[in-house]
């Protein structure tokens, strides 16, 4: 080890960089890349090392020193033996006085003594080294700890704001939807329309921030289960559409018939990346249209092509190498213009890695752009149609009769928004505000939906579902509604035994959905 890398100078993280990757390319290949769970190995090995040197110095002087002594003792009685035949002490003095190599032996002695000094010397600086590494390593490893507490600390406060922005942001969006849907005036409708798109604008920010910083932190997950890429399609088309018919652009849509029925991949991810890609274009667009045209790889039986193009304003050449780079737009005009924060693209690029491909981008200026992105995908069996009994005494939906559902949420102004949205749908509504009083309420009556919040006072909406599954008789139709809105939060609703996850804000367009999926899901015994 250099001793210029174990300096008595006050240490810091970038001096001790050379010791911990020369350490740690003994282990194997990959010289520098110290994994946390590795590095405490790393420092113990480090020290143990540098701590067993003075003892070898120690051993090496220690050997000179005794060498120094016997050595020219034995060489003059050689000597003596083979000059004078005997060993006595005139043939001894004969012996040292007229040998030039046995005075020369002689000196030895003084020879060893300076190696030993010098070793003692050696001694001591290692000493030094010694003690400088165990305070080194120890700085590192608090360094470690307090990184480690700040990445958990950023993760908790991500978790906690997303929430307590999606839940006022869940009745602001919901609300004005209600209102879009009510009689007003041209300025009325105007300011609900503001109102409403800074709303979502609010909302794609925080998505942004939260998937960003999990990525950045590698905690993105990818999940595997058979996806339907044209029913996929056929669920988020209305609301694409939407934004394309508000600026009088087509929006076309073309599968090609060797895609798969289903295949294996994640369809929240291939949904978000579809769902930026289509909405960027539509942003970018101001005559034309877009289009989105899925395939089978050509080079790749097991991957799917994806396809967006627009008609849109283009992207300058010397900009392409960039766009994919964080909070980076075409040029500062395209934030002034348009908005935005830059993320979106990164975060594709990001999640279609994750997913086994890759993204790349045409663009003309004036002319219009093409992003294409391939994906893992290998054909399997489409899943079997979920199958449940209704609730005793009730109609099968479909058959003509409202849904009689139940709303735990609370919040007041949630509880009231939901309310109205599903009556204006036609639905019986019943509203309690804990988890308690959710148990109770499906223990007492016939209800076919429950929408469940998950963070309620009294019994959480993990815990009631789990209490509503473990009861005898027909079970409801349970759906987690909540700002938590992680992979992590959707695994802990289905092990709880929820049927599916609505995220807030709940659009009148959600709920919509979301009961037919309920209506697809649910048929006659």
């Amino acid at each position: 080890m250099s001793v210029r890398a174990c300096s008595t100078e006050p240490w810091n993280v970038s001096s001790i960089v050379y010791p911990v990757r020369h350490q740690a390319g003994r282990a194997g290949p990959n010289a520098g890349e110290i994994a946390p769970d590795t590095v405490d190995d790393t420092v113990d090995r480090i020290v143990d090392d540098t701590a067993s040197s003075p003892r070898h110095v120690r051993r090496y002087a220690l050997y000179g020193a005794l060498f120094g002594l016997l050595f020219p003792i034995v060489a003059t009685l050689i000597e003596a033996w083979l000059s004078a035949g005997e060993i006595s002490g005139a043939s001894l003095i004969a012996a040292q006085a007229g040998s030039p190599l046995l005075w020369i032996i002689d000196t030895a002695p003084l020879f060893l003594g300076m190696f030993a000094a010098f070793g003692g010397r050696q001694i001591d600086a290692l000493q030094v080294q010694r003690n400088a590494l165990y305070g080194a390593f120890g700085e590192m490893q608090g360094l470690k700890e307090q990184a480690e507490q700040a990445s958990e600390a950023k993760g908790r406060f991500l978790a906690t704001m997303s929430h307590e922005i999606r839940t006022p942001m869940n009745a602001v969006i919901a609300a004005t939807g209600l209102l879009t849907e009510s009689r007003l005036d041209p300025e009325q409708q105007e300011l609900v329309n503001i109102v409403r798109g800074s709303g979502e604008a609010l909302l794609a920010l925080v998505n942004d921030v939260l998937d960003f910083s999990k990525i950045e932190a590698g905690e993105m997950h990818i999940e595997t289960a058979p996806v339907d890429v044209r029913a996929l399609v056929v669920e988020l088309a209305p609301g694409l559409r939407l934004a394309a018919d508000a600026k009088d652009l087509t929006l076309d849509v073309r599968i090609d018939d060797a895609v798969p029925p289903a295949v294996l991949g994640d369809s929240n991810r291939l949904r978000q990346v579809l769902v930026n890609l289509i909405s960027n274009a539509t942003k970018f667009t101001h005559r034309g249209g877009v289009s989105l045209a899925i395939s089978v790889d050509p080079q790749h039986a097991e991957r799917l092509s994806f396809a967006v193009t627009d008609t849109g304003i283009g992207i300058a050449e010397d900009r392409l190498g960039s766009l994919f780079d964080a909070f980076v737009q075409a040029d500062a005009s395209t934030t002034r213009a348009f908005g935005g924060t830059g993320l979106g693209l990164t975060i594709c690029k990001r999640l279609v890695e994750a997913m086994g491909g890759e993204i790349a981008v045409r663009s003309t200026l004036g002319q219009g752009s093409t992003f294409c992105f391939t994906v893992e995908a290998p054909p399997v069996e489409p899943p079997a149609r979920h199958r449940t009994t209704p609730p005793r005494g009730l109609t099968a939906p479909g058959a003509g009769a409202d849904l009689r559902i139940l709303v735990a949420e609370d919040n007041p102004v949630n509880q009231r928004v939901v309310e109205l949205s599903l009556a204006r749908l036609g639905h019986a509504i019943t509203v309690v505000e804990d988890g308690e009083r959710a148990v109770q309420a499906v223990a007492g009556g016939d209800f076919e939906l429950v929408l469940m919040d998950l963070d309620m006072p009294l019994l959480d909406g993990l815990s009631a579902t789990r209490c509503i599954r473990s009861g005898a008789g027909a079970q409801p139709y349970i759906v987690a509604v909540t700002a938590n809105v992680t992979a992590e939060d959707r695994e802990r609703c289905a092990a709880a035994g929820m049927d599916d996850f609505v995220s807030k804000p709940v659009r009148l367009e959600d709920l919509q959905r979301l009961l037919e999926r309920y209506t697809a899901a649910r048929v006659p015994a």
